[in-house]
């Protein structure tokens, strides 16, 4: 692959220690080298007056080093205060059931470490499987691209950067909380907000509902209307919800993680989305499955509305004329209504509310037909 183009002079240096690096890994495991150089072609930005930036132009040919035709089958993580391995497979693979109690070795270069995280990978051809560690795991799924550097001004290495970001995560290493708390607090932030999975935040940008948990733990700055208490219920809740978990049969890796958190007292960083994932998973397997009723557009548009309407949740985003806070319900016959607002509303989920208001449009989203209302009013009817 080949990059021509311009970086800041200030990066030069780094840049080209980086691709140094990189080129003494590619010569350790027998791999062709970067390719890094000047043209000799400069130019000037002074955009920002007085402020001036030099350009560079570079040319950068070659690929990351990587031994061919391994792929990343899970990552593992290790906890002495847990019986079992947390097990992240990759979406559509497997590995060997051994792997969930594996400790922290690395096949690779052999040397005995405490390993919070190890990586399980294998062959394309031979499928030959290794677990190996952060240091060497690079060696079989590539190291950082220098390209990334150019592009945004700042190294990143994709390993590194998928498995702390893509797994998720916040805050300190340390913090640990009372399981049970921890759950019950995750009903609470449910009921009040609804589910939210650290996918759906980061396709969204909206709260993931274990980080909302540690915002009510940990955020003494929080606004008094965004405060969430958790009840009676929702600890008696947490317990039965806990127990459950504990006797899973553990036949998928997901369930084999949750069956492990269970059996503990307290969660850490690591365990803290699958801590606040035990409510969606509880009701899944608990309640009755309900026959879904097909939305349809209700009424015509222009026409003043009076309606008992379920409130499912809301959403927030930022538009062009500020934060736009969508609020999403649902009628016994299954049409779906939205209301675009640029307040909050602080509707609680799973109650029911008057709704008057005026019908705006009616869409579809997704294939789902939906009408939009406007200039809405709420009355909580129970």
């Amino acid at each position: 692959m080949r990059w021509q183009g311009f970086i800041p002079e200030s990066t030069w240096v780094e840049l080209k220690s980086k691709v140094a690096k990189l080129n003494k890994r590619a010569a350790k495991i027998g791999v062709n080298p970067l390719s890094l150089e000047l043209t000799g072609h400069s130019k000037l930005d002074d955009s920002e007056y007085p402020r001036v930036v030099v350009y560079l132009e570079i040319i950068l040919e070659g690929e990351s080093p990587k031994m061919d035709g391994w792929k990343l089958l899970a990552v593992l993580q290790h906890d002495p205060n847990l019986n079992a391995n947390i097990v992240k497979t990759v979406p559509g693979e497997t590995i060997p059931e051994d792997y969930r109690t594996r400790p922290g070795v690395c096949d690779h270069c052999g040397y005995t470490r405490i390993r919070k995280e190890t990586f399980v990978v294998q062959h394309d051809t031979s499928g030959e499987i290794q677990q190996v560690g952060r240091q060497c795991v690079a060696d079989f799924l590539g190291h950082g691209d220098p390209r990334r550097f150019i592009k945004t001004w700042e190294y990143f290495d994709e390993i590194s950067g998928w498995c702390e970001g893509g797994w998720g995560g916040v805050r300190d290493d340390r913090e640990s909380f009372s399981l049970v708390a921890f759950v019950a607090m995750s009903n609470a932030v449910i009921r009040r907000w609804g589910w939210v999975s650290s996918a759906k935040s980061y396709e969204t940008g909206m709260t993931s509902t274990a980080t909302e948990v540690l915002i009510q733990f940990n955020d003494s700055n929080i606004k008094k209307d965004q405060i969430v208490h958790p009840t009676a219920e929702d600890e008696k809740y947490a317990l039965e919800v806990i127990e459950w978990a504990k006797n899973i049969p553990g036949t998928s890796d997901y369930e084999h993680n949750l069956r492990t958190i269970a059996q503990q007292k307290y969660v850490i960083k690591k365990t803290w989305g699958y801590a606040a994932s035990m409510i969606p998973a509880y009701k899944r397997a608990t309640e009755p499955k309900v026959e879904r009723k097909v939305s349809d557009f209700y009424g015509t548009v222009g026409d003043k509305v009076n309606l008992k309407l379920n409130f499912l949740r809301d959403y927030s985003f930022e538009t062009a004329y500020g934060v736009m806070h969508l609020q999403k319900f649902n009628d016994d016959n299954g049409n779906l209504f939205i209301w675009g607002a640029s307040r909050p509303q602080y509707l609680e989920q799973g109650k029911v509310y008057q709704v008057t208001g005026t019908i705006k449009a009616h869409k579809e989203y997704k294939g789902v037909r939906q009408t939009a209302l406007s200039r809405c009013k709420t009355k909580e009817v129970r």
